[in-house]
């Protein structure tokens, strides 16, 4: 009985430590495949938008910081930038969009191009995996333009879904 407890211990403890794996190749073959539906049950897409809108928004607003001493239209443009921004990340937190950042491909440089025209970089390809904290796994690729996009998952469950992009800005 001691066996079978201490078996059945050992194997929570890898699927434990190993589920965060087992969801970043799911989620990598599914981007590969282009298959948005299984893609889609590893994210958490509410979340995601969320949390890139308030990245891009902070840059966006430094950026009006920096010219607001010299161009006296950026407060204008501060306040269309913030309804811009979110309808931007709106459209783009997408399967495919979600693909062409996991190819580490800024938004600008792929958005509606056929395949083909995209490069043969496959996603996730060159990946750093790491935990963060017992319920968060970042999940780093090298971006073309340089820097790196993280991708964070967080333990919901049994599972594990992704919730944040961290881009570099």
């Amino acid at each position: 009985m001691k066996k079978a407890s201490l078996a059945f211990l050992v194997l929570a403890l890898a699927w434990l430590i190993a589920s965060p794996w087992i969801t970043v190749v799911r989620m990598q073959s599914a981007a590969a495949e282009r298959d948005a539906d299984a893609l889609s049950v590893h994210i958490d897409f509410p979340a995601v938008r969320e949390d890139l809108k308030g990245q891009v928004n902070a840059y966006v607003m430094a950026t009006i910081a920096e010219e607001s001493d010299n161009n006296p239209f950026a407060a204008l443009g501060g306040l269309l930038a913030s309804v811009l921004v979110d309808k931007l990340v709106d459209a783009f937190v997408t399967p495919s969009g979600l693909v062409m950042l996991m190819e580490g491909k800024a938004p600008d440089m792929a958005f509606g191009k056929p395949d083909e025209e995209r490069g043969l970089r496959k996603p996730l390809d060159g990946a750093k995996y790491r935990y963060v904290s017992w319920d968060q796994f970042a999940v780093s690729v090298e971006s073309d333009q340089g820097g790196e996009i993280a991708f964070l998952l967080r333990r919901q469950g049994f599972g594990w879904r992704l919730v944040a992009i961290r881009l570099p800005l």
